[in-house]
């Protein structure tokens, strides 16, 4: 398997502890299209960036966009990125390791004005053998 995919599964697997699936909050990958009237989302995207140690090995940025109720305040949402922060911050795993994360709160969604939407970004790597 190379890095691309092996790199993607370990962070999507991530996903799927039960620390996270206990929280009920619906998940996906960026492109798959999620429940309609669902006030309460997040959309993950695995970016990859550069080579690192060796040919094998790869850094990046895992986005996640948090989709919350509009008119409620952000709250909901800085509960998520704590949830997240639990998750995915400062976590090493197998081959692969997570640093320290960053919110950025992104305002009314241009897709759904219902919801608002937050931008939670953790560099990683991948360390492949």
């Amino acid at each position: 398997m190379g890095k691309y995919l092996a790199s993607t599964q370990l962070i999507f697997a991530k996903f799927g502890d039960i620390s996270w699936t206990d929280l009920g909050i619906a998940t996906g990958p960026s492109d798959t299209p999620l429940p309609e009237g669902v006030l309460e989302y997040v959309r993950v995207t695995v970016i990859h960036g550069s080579t690192s140690v060796n040919h094998k090995s790869i850094s990046g940025i895992v986005n996640v966009e948090i989709f919350t109720e509009n008119g409620l305040g952000p709250t909901r949402a800085l509960e998520i990125a704590d949830a997240l922060d639990t998750l995915l911050s400062k976590r090493t795993s197998g081959a692969s390791q997570t640093l320290a994360s960053n919110l950025t709160p992104m305002g009314v969604d241009k897709a759904n004005p219902a919801l608002q939407r937050h931008l939670y970004s953790i560099p990683f790597n991948y360390f492949g053998v």
